[in-house]
C-alpha cells in the first residue's frame, strides 16, 4: 500500500514538471518598437573650390597706344583691356539635418565654367612716321595737350587769338614732347593784323619760326636739330595803335613727319 501511494506521487510530480516545461516553451515574447527622431534634410551652401584659370587668356584686341601714334623704332609698352581668361571651380551640392546638425553631400560634385575680363600689357614698338594734329577737332588735344593757355581757344579754325586790347598778348603752350632729330613739324597759319604792329610768333624750344603780321595765310616748317623734348608755342601780341582786319592769329595744324 505504501508503495502505491509513493508511485502515485512520483507520477503527479513528473505531470507537474512536464506541464511546467510544456508552458516555458511556449511563452511569447512581444518587443515593443522604439521610435527614434531623425529630423529633416534642408539644402544648405554648396562647398565651392576656388576659380582657378584654365589655359592662356585670348581675345586682346583693343591695345593700346596704337604702334601708329609712337614714332617709328621707339619701343613702348602696349596695354589691352579686354582679353578673355577661362575659369574653372568645382561645386558640391549639400544639405544638412536641423535635428543632429548633420551634412551630407547630394549627388557628385559639378564643374563650373565661367570667362571674365582681364588686362594684359605686351612691348610694341612705334611705326609712326607722320601724325596730322588737325586743331579745328577736339582730337589734336589728346595728341598735343596744351600745358598753359592765355587769351588763346581752340574753335571751329584752329587755335585763336583773343586778345584785342591794345599792349596785350596771347599765347598756348603745349606740353613737352619727345622728338627725334631730322623731324619735320609743318604749321598751317594765317594772320590778320596791322602789319608790322600786330603779329602772330610760333616758337619751338624758344626758336621763333615766324613772326607773321599784316595779312598772310601760309605754311612754315621747322626740322629738329637733336634729340629731346620741345615745347611749342602760338603767340599773338598787339600794340597799342589801331585795329585793321580779324585782330587776330591762328594756327589750324600741325604735321610732325618723322625721319
Amino acid at each position: 500500500m505504501k508503495k502505491l501511494i509513493l508511485l502515485s506521487m512520483a507520477l503527479m510530480l513528473q505531470t507537474v514538471a512536464v506541464s511546467a516545461s510544456a508552458s516555458a516553451n511556449n511563452v511569447i515574447r512581444v518587443m515593443a518598437p522604439i521610435t527614434q527622431a531623425v529630423g529633416n534634410w534642408a539644402a544648405i551652401a554648396s562647398d565651392d573650390s576656388v576659380w582657378a584659370n584654365v589655359g592662356a587668356f585670348t581675345g586682346c584686341s583693343n591695345w593700346s597706344p596704337a604702334t601708329g601714334q609712337i614714332d617709328a623704332g621707339v619701343s613702348f609698352t602696349q596695354t589691352a583691356t579686354d582679353c578673355q581668361q577661362d575659369q574653372q571651380k568645382t561645386s558640391q551640392a549639400r544639405e544638412q539635418n536641423d535635428l543632429t546638425q548633420q551634412i551630407r553631400n547630394v549627388g557628385e560634385p559639378q564643374t563650373l565654367n565661367q570667362t571674365i575680363l582681364v588686362s594684359s600689357t605686351r612691348p610694341a614698338v612705334g611705326t609712326a612716321t607722320q601724325s596730322n594734329m588737325d586743331f579745328t577737332t577736339g582730337a589734336s588735344e589728346s595728341q598735343l595737350p596744351f600745358a598753359a593757355v592765355s587769351s588763346f581757344t581752340r574753335g571751329a579754325y584752329g587755335w585763336e587769338s583773343r586778345n584785342h586790347d591794345n599792349n596785350s598778348a596771347g599765347y598756348v603752350t603745349f606740353s613737352p614732347i619727345s622728338l627725334k632729330k631730322g623731324t619735320a613739324l609743318t604749321f598751317a597759319y594765317m594772320v590778320s593784323s596791322e602789319t608790322g604792329y600786330d603779329r602772330l610768333i610760333i616758337t619751338v624750344n624758344g626758336v621763333v619760326l615766324i613772326t607773321a603780321t599784316g595779312s598772310v595765310s601760309n605754311t612754315t616748317s621747322y626740322s629738329i636739330p637733336s634729340d629731346g623734348s620741345y615745347t611749342i608755342e602760338f603767340r599773338y601780341t598787339k600794340d597799342a595803335s589801331v585795329t585793321v582786319g580779324s585782330d587776330l592769329g591762328r594756327v589750324s595744324a600741325l604735321t610732325i613727319k618723322r625721319p
